[in-house]
């Protein structure tokens, strides 16, 4: 019995000294100043990550803050020391109360010499325009690709850098900024050879917290290239270019495509006046090489509307129904999953960002 209770009592003690994991938690801020990165905001995330970390070894806190250059600058760090040494309740009370002051204030790190390690996963918070979006732990890369239709038959209507901003949210959302994601977005021009990338941004293996301060740095220069954006029609021939950078890409995939779908090849289609049979449209793709291997990519498109665009005839419901069934019927050839085509983009792209963001 007595040797039953000394084997008890070592097990409990073991436990008891067994290393918890570490817990690490980033606050980023798009850019500096109180709207964008509330006080009261850092010193709440600070004092939730200290609740559950003072007694895990080798955890750590950090704010990110995002310069106008889109890079992203570290503004504090805190570490969770091996051993608190003796008098550990004032060890920890000073550790909090200088944490605090300068994760609120600015500050370089706690304990002085902290170290923050690259590719850390952890949770992070986005503050912004009085939101907060929570992130969590990242699966897989996600790869999107957006087509982006910058024709005068758009009306303005599509792809606009709101629209833009609302769809590299999504990615975020979606990929969580998993290491190894991307987001392209390309321009219509009046070819294949005239579709334009207009921007390209990858998710690289930093901490959690930096790599998503660098994210958000690099969607406030997604807009850059709209007003230089080819102004083409060719969109069977951007889609086409689209899916080629998606295809060997590991991870999820998706195509959006920001566009009416007015299809226009000099000599051979002008949607604007009249649309092929499906089954044409689809030999035309499939005889040109534009039929892309969409097998496994998500395909989405918004942007149909019913009006006539600058200098062409009545756009009437006949024709609008004959396009929507020509590009579902080409998606569909070309194995695309569960392809959605709508008209309101800003109803679909648009986010709650209440919703959890992501990341690993």
């Amino acid at each position: 019995m007595r040797a039953s209770a000394l084997v008890l009592l070592a097990l409990i003690g073991c436990a008891a000294r067994e290393r918890l994991e570490p817990v690490h938690a980033a606050v980023v801020c798009p850019v500096a100043g109180e709207r964008e990165c509330p006080i009261a905001e850092r010193a709440a995330a600070f004092a939730r990550w200290a609740h559950d970390s003072l007694r895990r070894p080798g955890s750590t806190f950090t704010v990110w803050v995002g310069d106008v250059g889109g890079t992203a600058r570290r503004e504090f760090v805190a570490c969770v020391p091996e051993s608190w040494g003796p008098g550990v309740m004032e060890a920890k009370a000073a550790f909090l109360r200088e944490g605090r002051r300068q994760a609120t204030g600015g500050g370089g790190s706690v304990p002085a010499g902290c170290v923050l390690t690259a590719g850390l996963a952890g949770k992070v918070a986005v503050l912004g325009d009085g939101r907060q979006w929570h992130l969590g732990s990242a699966g897989l890369p996600r790869h999107l690709a957006v087509v982006c239709d910058r024709s005068n038959s758009m009306l303005g209507q599509a792809c606009d850098a709101a629209l833009l901003h609302a769809t590299f949210d999504e990615w975020l959302i979606r990929s969580g900024g998993a290491p190894g994601s991307s987001f392209d977005v390309f321009g219509v021009g009046a070819s294949r050879d005239g579709a334009e990338r207009l921007a390209h941004v990858a998710a690289g293996g930093e901490s959690a917290g930096e790599r998503v301060a660098l994210l958000l740095a690099a969607r406030r220069r997604l807009a850059t290239g709209l007003d230089s954006a080819p102004s083409g029609s060719a969109i069977a021939e951007a889609v086409s270019v689209a899916a080629a950078t998606l295809r060997d890409r590991a991870g999820e995939r998706e195509l959006v495509i920001l566009s009416d779908l007015r299809q226009v090849t000099p000599g051979t289609w002008n949607f604007e006046v009249s649309s092929p049979t499906p089954e044409a449209f689809a030999a035309w793709l499939r005889f040109g090489g534009l039929s892309s291997d969409l097998r496994g990519v998500e395909v989405r498109a918004c942007g149909l509307h019913h009006q006539r665009a600058p200098g062409s005839p009545p756009f009437d419901a006949i024709l609008a129904g004959r396009v929507e069934a020509v590009w579902k019927r080409a998606f569909d050839v070309m194995g695309a999953t569960g392809a959605r085509l709508d008209g309101d983009c800003a109803g679909d792209a648009s986010l709650s960002h209440s919703r959890g963001l992501a990341t690993r």
